[in-house]
């Protein structure tokens, strides 16, 4: 199994801890929902449960994202733990984010708002390496990619997402008041530089 991919749980999969990760997030966006339909509009509900899907997914994609590193420098049990479950944590991020995308598009139809092409083109990559990246998080894909093929799909699929995460939370970073979004700036930023600081220095060893 590899060892760099940020979707694989590094250790035998265990469908029983996928099914409790699946149910709390199809819980969490439950409660959004339910949030959502005591407002006023149907434009406001669509606005919180976009917001609110966003807020619970990423933390869950800088987890994945960040699981293997971290375990690497600290080397402590919550960073084993986060690591063993990376994939669930992973398939759990790609749930609520299609969710989110589904709150999305009944967002832009009832607000009626245009959506630019850098948005239809950024989004639908990143969207596409999600289905993607969650349909081969399973031993038997690895089996059937192989390891090395498909190590290389998630390594880039993940960088690619934290780009695409990057470009699309800066520009609201750099707004007065936006502090949620700096932090989310400061946090791929992070990870980043953990990733490259831990990739030249196993080179050099």
């Amino acid at each position: 199994m590899s060892q760099t991919s940020s979707f694989s749980s590094g250790v035998a999969f265990a469908p029983e801890s996928l099914r409790l990760w699946l149910f709390m997030s199809l819980f969490a966006s439950a409660v959004i929902a339910s949030w959502s339909i005591g407002e006023s509009s149907d434009l406001s509900a669509w606005q919180l449960w976009t917001r609110y899907t966003a807020r619970i997914s990423f933390p869950l994609f800088l987890a994945a994202y960040a699981a293997r590193p971290l375990h690497m420098i600290l080397r402590q049990p919550w960073t084993a733990w986060l690591r063993k479950n990376r994939r669930n944590i992973g398939l759990s991020f790609a749930l609520l984010h299609i969710i989110h995308l589904a709150a999305l598009v009944g967002f832009f139809v009832t607000s009626g708002e245009p959506v630019s092409l850098v948005t239809i083109i950024g989004g639908g990559l990143g969207y596409l390496l999600i289905v993607v990246m969650a349909l081969t998080s399973s031993d038997a894909m690895i089996k059937k990619l192989g390891p090395i093929v498909w190590q290389r799909l998630h390594l880039v699929g993940m960088h690619c997402l934290a780009f695409i995460f990057f470009q699309s939370y800066l520009g609201r970073a750099l707004e007065p008041g936006n502090l949620i979004f700096v932090t989310h700036v400061v946090a791929i930023l992070g990870i980043i530089a953990i990733r490259v600081q831990l990739f030249f220095k196993v080179r050099k060893s």
